[in-house]
């Protein structure tokens, strides 16, 4: 069936119908501002489902389907989002194609996206505080400003993804792939990143206070004018990484790494 260019207007009763039917097909649909708060939505079809400022707290969406789905000011706090694929959510095309700018953050408070599909999406301001992103693929996702404090991204591919202004203190990224991510100016204040993959991630002006950066492979990493005080740098690989700026009073980084790292000036007051 080929793709509808707009999305097909139903009425209340018909949405209805279709939401008592199994599997869910919404594929398509206008949904904007509904109430689907608690739903059962397993497995439920969405893609380029128009969502826009609909109220889905605590919707169980497991293995929905979500791509290209308009999401923009969506409120989806404490909904269920394991293994479901929202690849290139709130992409640019969508919502330049709903006429709608990207001004509405998604709400995802709280949500579980366990190994989700969020290839592509583009969640800039989004609220994911104390999400639950373990082993999530967000390669090339765009979370600039997203707010990510005490989120579990655990073992999350963040391949090339754009976190620029993050706020995520205290966030667990324990295993992370974030390769080639940038982090420019985000706030990763006492967040947990051991054994995260950081090679060639930017981190200019990224405030790391306390963060554990242990175990890490940080090659041809970044840190330019980072605040690093007190960060942990156990067992780092930091070859050719550039802390070119970068404040290390406190930072516990042995000097065997520091010595394949460039500029760095560590205080012994």
């Amino acid at each position: 069936m080929a793709r509808r260019s707009e999305p097909l207007r139903l009425s209340t009763h018909e949405i209805e119908t279709r939401l008592a039917q199994r599997p869910v097909d919404l594929a398509d649909v206008d949904l904007s501002e509904l109430d689907l708060s608690g739903r059962d939505l397993r497995g439920a079809n969405l893609a380029r489902a128009r969502l826009r400022n609909a109220k889905l707290v605590g919707a169980d969406l497991t293995e929905a389907n979500l791509a290209e789905a308009n999401l923009n000011g969506a409120d989806l706090r404490g909904a269920r989002l394991a293994r479901a694929n929202l690849q290139e959510a709130n992409s640019e095309r969508t919502l330049r194609a709903a006429q709608w700018p990207p001004w509405q953050p998604t709400i995802l408070a709280g949500a579980y996206l366990e190994n989700a599909n969020l290839l592509g999406a583009n969640f800039e301001h989004a609220d994911l505080r104390g999400a639950r992103l373990v082993r999530a693929l967000l390669r090339e996702a765009n979370l600039r400003r997203a707010v990510l404090e005490e989120a579990d991204l655990s073992a999350a591919n963040l391949d090339g993804a754009n976190l620029r202004g993050v706020a995520a203190r205290r966030a667990r990224l324990r295993n992370a792939y974030l390769a080639t991510a940038d982090l420019t100016h985000a706030d990763l204040v006492e967040a947990d990143l051991r054994g995260a993959v950081l090679v060639r991630a930017v981190f200019t002006e990224a405030v790391l206070r306390g963060a554990d950066l242990s175990e890490t492979n940080a090659t041809e990493a970044l840190f330019w004018n980072a605040d690093l005080r007190d960060a942990l740098f156990d067992d780092a690989i930091l070859t050719r990484a550039d802390f070119d700026g970068a404040r290390l009073e406190g930072a516990r980084l042995p000097a065997a790494a520091a010595e394949e790292a460039y500029y760095v000036r560590l205080s012994r007051a």
